[in-house]
């Protein structure tokens, strides 16, 4: 039986981004209070998720941050050798790769976004999203 690690980081450029969620779907994440916390960020890491349903899930908070957030998540099968399983959004388009044999999931804190995005030249990243990820400040 598949025993799904997931974890989600999600930045926005300003906390106001989160009052979006007051209308939209959020997968239960609870994102509107973050607007009254003054958060730009949200990190978590104790769930499961599948593939087919984590990427549904980035695609309803994609479309609700728009170009003013950055998201990535990933979901690795504790059971198994099936690859992991990482997709993010930054601004223009939801991209998704599985990486057999990775250690990606293992070798990485999903808090420290540079060190993930650096990982292995596994992330790329058109000027457009550059520029996205630039405004929340992560350099890469």
């Amino acid at each position: 039986m598949a025993q799904y690690e997931t974890r989600l980081h999600i930045v926005v450029e300003d906390p106001e981004v989160w009052s979006r969620f007051e209308e939209a779907d959020d997968g239960g994440l609870g994102l509107a209070g973050l607007a009254s916390e003054e958060e730009t960020s949200f990190v978590r890491v104790d769930w499961s998720l599948c593939e087919e349903d984590l990427k549904e899930l980035v695609a309803c908070l994609a479309e609700t941050i728009g170009r003013d957030g950055f998201i990535l998540a990933d979901t690795t099968d504790a059971n198994s050798d099936d690859p992991d399983y990482i997709v993010y959004w930054a601004g223009y388009g939801i991209h998704d790769a599985s990486f057999e044999g990775s250690a990606y999931c293992m070798a990485t804190d999903i808090e420290d976004l540079e060190n993930c995005l650096g990982f292995e030249d596994y992330f790329s990243f058109t000027g457009d999203e550059l520029g996205v990820l630039a405004d929340l400040g992560i350099d890469l």
